[in-house]
């Protein structure tokens, strides 16, 4: 599942227009909570509020473990980059006493 979030006011601090947005990260949190696994791509240009929309996220759950890898266009590409970016905290998160009891 990809979500491109609107592009927001610059310089402002309020979320905007991020309700359907927000709406498919609830429903993919709420599978999640249900059982259903689930991984969430936010993805969109650069300054669309990709970041802000996260944090909002975030901030409604904060007891959610949140992974995350960038691309940066200005850097020579790695293959699968954002995935080896959030790849040791996947690693650590999965080996936590505190995530599951085997």
């Amino acid at each position: 599942m990809a979500i491109a979030p609107p592009a927001s006011v610059a310089g402002g601090n309020e979320l905007l227009e991020r309700d359907d947005a927000l709406a498919l990260l609830e429903d993919a949190y709420e599978s999640a909570l249900a059982g259903a696994g689930r991984l969430v791509f936010v993805a969109g240009d650069a300054g669309i509020g990709k970041s802000a929309l996260v944090r909002e996220f975030t901030a409604r759950h904060p007891a959610t473990r949140v992974l995350s890898g960038a691309c940066d266009g200005l850097r020579t590409p790695r293959p699968l980059g954002p995935f080896l970016d959030f790849g040791g905290a996947l690693s650590e998160a999965v080996t936590a006493p505190d995530v599951f009891d085997v």
